[in-house]
């Protein structure tokens, strides 16, 4: 089961990741026909390769300005939830360098476009996680702290 979950979350990255005529008509497709809900709840399963390829899949959807108002709106606390916390010490083992990746990514697409996103990302306790996260080598990769950096500066 989580295989197909993956899977299917992988077409729909793939599908909506590019700026040609039929990926937005599939960005437009999986709004209207409801998908965007499923695939936030899916982001409170433990399997990271699903949550991983839901991230990276509401990302690529997020380049329609609808869905990255909804997504900003519905997923932010589940979103920032993937974070690690705030002045962990160590590394919590079930979540991969890809996911973390991909959280930070759809992170930035929502703020870079709204203020009130980076509001939510604040309330819902982001800013300090991403502080962490930015000083966190080599507990995390470079590039993870770099990331993490950049999501934070455009909260600026």
């Amino acid at each position: 089961m989580p295989q197909t979950l993956q899977a299917s979350a992988g077409a729909l990255q793939n599908l909506a990741a590019c700026q040609f005529d039929p990926s937005v008509n599939v960005r437009a497709c999986v709004r209207t026909e409801k998908g965007l809900p499923v695939l936030v709840e899916l982001l409170r399963l433990h399997d990271d390769k699903v949550v991983c390829a839901v991230t990276t899949a509401l990302r690529n959807l997020s380049l329609d300005q609808r869905n990255r108002e909804l997504i900003g709106k519905y997923a932010m606390k589940d979103l920032v939830a993937k974070l690690p916390q705030a002045g962990q010490g160590c590394r919590d083992p079930s979540v991969s360098d890809a996911t973390v990746g991909a959280v930070l990514g759809i992170l930035f697409e929502t703020v870079r476009h709204s203020a009130d996103f980076t509001r939510n990302i604040h309330e819902c306790g982001g800013t300090e996680r991403l502080r962490s996260l930015a000083s966190s080598y080599p507990v995390y990769s470079g590039r993870i702290c770099k990331y993490a950096s950049q999501v934070l500066w455009i909260l600026v």
